[in-house]
């Protein structure tokens, strides 16, 4: 009987025991942050696994362009407990103007935002690696047609801005911070006259170049960005880095802290990221310079570059810089949409969404987003309805003097009357043709979006139409389409089209979504 119970209590110490050891070696319960984060950061997503299994936080990243993550952290909709930017320079001007407190940040890596163009073209203008080009070499090339670029849109593109603002601050040659009344508007022109392919993010740019490397010379994007296209065997040609003479802006991609109750595991993943095992594997995996002194930089970018350029002190100069991108410095656009007028628009409020979509467009929506993506002066807009046939199209061109033409189309898209039918490929047959007259006057930059909730059940078939965009002659080929989707159209088939002439299907059921899908859509426009 003893022996029984010593047995016992034997085994119950030996429970005890084993009970005390596996909480000393029990993994922590993994801590989720949601971060919101600029898109080309995308590519430190490998180091994420090794952030989780070091400090037991893993990060849920949310990729949008730079300047729409910052609005939306103003404006509270980010509903993230960290942000990890490009640069929370314009962010923490928005945060200033309305007397609200800087966030906590530490800076993880640096890239400046540089040009890249074709070996050949480089060669070309004298350009080669090592050559001293300022800003305003750069902008009289590009005025007298001997350079194109692709850039980000600086509307919602932290590249796209730098690249407008360090132009703009080069121009004025002040070593201070820009001032409105020193902005040289003749040789930002002539600058993004050059300026032949644009996106909503500096990733999405990349993409757009990959697939259709003939479209431009060049590209203006990160020096990490670009180092790692030409490491990625992806180009026939590669990108030579010209990094102006007289001045970059600088991506310092802070980290900032939004939630201030997950103080600690912010401070984990700052002291991890900025560690020397991390900051070798940031710069061996995607060309940014480390902030930690101890790391070496890739000894595939430039050792060093020209100083930084002043960022604005006044939010007011860089709204209006922004402003005068859009209104006067760019090429303008020539916008085309194939809008859906089929009977089953009128099932769950879908034309009345589209109607307070082009509203919007209008100048109804008074948000920053909302005037980012309104109609631009001198921008030309064709509308090109459909139903069971193709309609009489309509064409005007904004004029921010006279309210009369965006009237006239917001008139026609309110009073087009729902039809049966759905002849969609036709309508996108007429929108390239009439797109073909415009890309022949070299004056516009010219995109398609195509709007639609349903099936084609008339008109031309899908193979004829993709036979026929394949067709098009070499200018025609770069007019890119960018459909939305809402109801029950063929998803397949509008990615398919998206595909072929390098745009990006979008997705939009509900009033909400779809003023979502147009606010971004501009940026590629």
């Amino acid at each position: 009987m003893i022996r029984r119970v010593r047995r016992v209590w034997f085994t119950a110490l030996l429970l005890v025991v084993a009970g005390v050891a596996g909480a000393c070696t029990a993994t922590p319960e993994t801590i989720t942050l949601r971060v919101i984060a600029s898109s080309e950061l995308s590519d430190v997503e490998p180091l994420l696994a090794g952030l989780r299994e070091a400090t037991g936080v893993e990060l849920k990243m949310d990729y949008r362009g730079t300047l729409d993550a910052s609005d939306a952290i103003v404006d509270g909709t980010a509903k993230s407990d960290l942000a990890w930017l490009a640069s929370d320079k314009f962010l923490s001007l928005k945060l200033d103007e309305l007397g609200k407190p800087r966030l906590p940040r530490e800076s993880i890596a640096y890239s400046p935002v540089v040009f890249g163009i074709k070996r050949s073209v480089a060669q070309r203008l004298g350009w080669s690696s090592g050559a001293r080009v300022t800003w305003g070499q750069i902008a009289a090339k590009a005025g007298a047609d001997e350079l194109t670029f692709g850039m980000a849109s600086p509307d919602t593109s932290h590249s796209g801005f730098a690249a407008v603002l360090g132009a703009a601050a080069a121009f004025a040659n002040t070593g201070a911070a820009l001032q409105a009344n020193q902005v040289d508007g003749a040789k930002l022109t002539d600058l993004f006259k050059g300026q032949m392919l644009t996106a909503g993010t500096s990733a999405w740019l990349v993409d757009t170049y990959v697939d259709d490397p003939a479209a431009v010379d060049g590209l203006v994007n990160y020096e990490s960005v670009l180092t790692s296209l030409n490491a990625s065997g992806k180009l026939a040609e590669p990108l030579d880095l010209v990094y102006p003479a007289d001045g970059v802006t600088t991506a310092d991609y802070p980290l900032l802290l939004l939630d201030q109750s997950k103080q600690d595991a912010y401070r984990k993943v700052v002291e991890y990221l900025r560690g020397a095992t991390a900051q070798q594997d940031l710069t061996d995996r995607s060309f940014r310079r480390p902030t930690n002194r101890t790391v070496a930089a890739n000894p595939r970018v430039a050792a060093v570059y020209a100083g930084e350029l002043p960022f604005p002190a006044n939010q007011d100069v860089v709204d209006e810089l922004i402003n005068a991108y859009r209104t006067t410095y760019r090429r303008p656009a020539h916008a085309i949409y194939v809008l859906d007028f089929s009977i089953s628009m009128a099932t769950g409020g879908r034309i009345e969404a589209l109607r307070s979509a082009f509203a919007n467009l209008s100048g109804a929506d008074k948000s920053r987003l909302g005037r980012a993506a309104e109609f631009r002066d001198r921008e030309k807009i064709t509308i090109v309805p459909f139903a069971g046939a193709v309609q009489p199209e309509q064409t005007v061109v904004v004029d921010k003097d006279d309210p009369a033409p965006v009237t006239r189309i917001n008139s026609l898209v309110e009073s087009t009357p729902l039809t049966d039918g759905t002849a969609v490929w036709s309508a996108l047959e007429r929108a390239y043709v009439l797109a073909a007259d415009s890309v022949a006057t070299h004056d516009y930059l010219v995109s398609i979006v195509l709007m639609t909730d349903g099936d084609r059940n008339m008109g031309t078939e899908l193979p004829a139409l993709l036979d026929g965009l394949k067709a098009l002659p070499e200018p025609v080929r770069h007019v890119r389409t960018f459909p939305i989707r809402f109801g029950e159209a063929n998803a397949s088939a509008l990615n398919e089209i998206a595909t072929l002439t390098g745009g990006k299907a979008f997705d939009a059921r509900s009033d909400d979504e779809l003023r979502r899908v147009f606010t971004e859509i501009r940026g590629y426009l």
